[in-house]
């Protein structure tokens, strides 16, 4: 099985940056039990509407410790954050392999296509 999570927020929730950043590092920690093969997440925002999405073929615990993780929330999080505006869309994924291997990064989840998130 794999580890899949979510979080949903609207502006009025105020949720400050450091308290989703907690909770979505704790999250994938939690779903890395689940699948170690790989890792990903997808984050739209509502001030550019821009659906960012990082994933590779690393466990979710080693993903949040990179450079390209730190960039990857910097980008997603940066414009919801910095005007105030603090709605926004999260799924993440900590996979499992079954079936193709995770090497193939288009194999990793979350994949996107005609512009919905699986």
């Amino acid at each position: 099985m794999c580890g899949i999570f979510g979080i949903l927020a609207k502006a009025e929730a105020d949720l400050p940056r450091p308290l989703l950043e907690s909770a979505i590092r704790e999250l994938f920690i939690l779903s890395e039990t689940r699948g170690k093969e790989s890792s990903g997440i997808a984050v739209r925002g509502s001030a550019d509407r821009t659906l960012h999405v990082t994933k590779d073929d690393i466990p979710a615990s080693e993903l949040i410790r990179s450079a390209e993780y730190r960039r990857f929330l910097d980008k997603a999080l940066g414009p919801s954050y910095s005007d105030g505006q603090r709605e926004l869309a999260a799924i993440a994924h900590s996979r499992l392999v079954t079936n193709g291997s995770q090497e193939n990064n288009t194999n990793n989840q979350p994949c996107i296509k005609d512009g919905v998130v699986m």
